[in-house]
């Protein structure tokens, strides 16, 4: 889906560079832990080639017994084929 060749190319690039907007990453990471959840929440990403493309991206935050954040497990689903058979939805 970004355009990379293998999991290990993907991991070895920072996250905020797959959003289209990485000022937006905090804002949702900062949803993310305050909620515990976030779902189907609509976001542009970035491809590796720079093509932006539309996703819902679902994320779960993972806590240690202290409640602190121990990571985050989440999927993104591509919608920009959604998007380009529906134009007048705002996507």
């Amino acid at each position: 889906m970004f355009g990379y060749k293998s999991r290990e190319d993907l991991c070895s690039v920072p996250v905020s560079a797959l959003y289209a907007h990485p000022e937006v990453q905090s804002e949702f990471l900062a949803r993310v832990e305050q909620e515990g959840c976030v779902r189907d929440q609509p976001l542009q990403f970035r491809k590796k080639d720079g093509t932006i493309f539309e996703g819902l991206i679902t994320i779960i935050a993972q806590r240690n017994l202290d409640g602190s954040l121990n990571g985050l497990t989440g999927m993104i689903y591509d919608i920009s084929r959604m998007c380009d058979k529906h134009p007048s939805q705002r996507c």
